[in-house]
């Protein structure tokens, strides 16, 4: 995770955990956006994993294109399934 990232999960976490709003409902809403932003950041690294992977394929000469379909989808497939795992 890039150093960017970082910082901005740890400001949203730190504006959830600190409740830095004054209502109660705007709190509720402040944070909810927070963790969606969390979640968002967080599948930038995993799309940026899964662009290395395929990134990283390499093939001969003379590879059928259902070869490399198929190669990226079992790599989507992968992450898909670590996601829903700690879900």
């Amino acid at each position: 995770m890039t150093r960017e990232r970082e910082k901005a999960i740890e400001i949203l976490e730190e504006i959830i955990d600190e409740g830095w709003l004054i209502s109660d409902f705007d709190k509720c809403i402040a944070i909810d956006a927070c963790e969606m932003a969390i979640e968002a950041i967080k599948a930038l690294e995993i799309l940026d994993k899964i662009r290395a992977e395929i990134d990283g394929l390499t093939y001969g000469c003379e590879v059928h294109p259902r070869t490399v379909i198929d190669d990226v989808l079992a790599i989507i497939d992968k992450y898909k399934s670590e996601s829903e795992d700690k879900e």
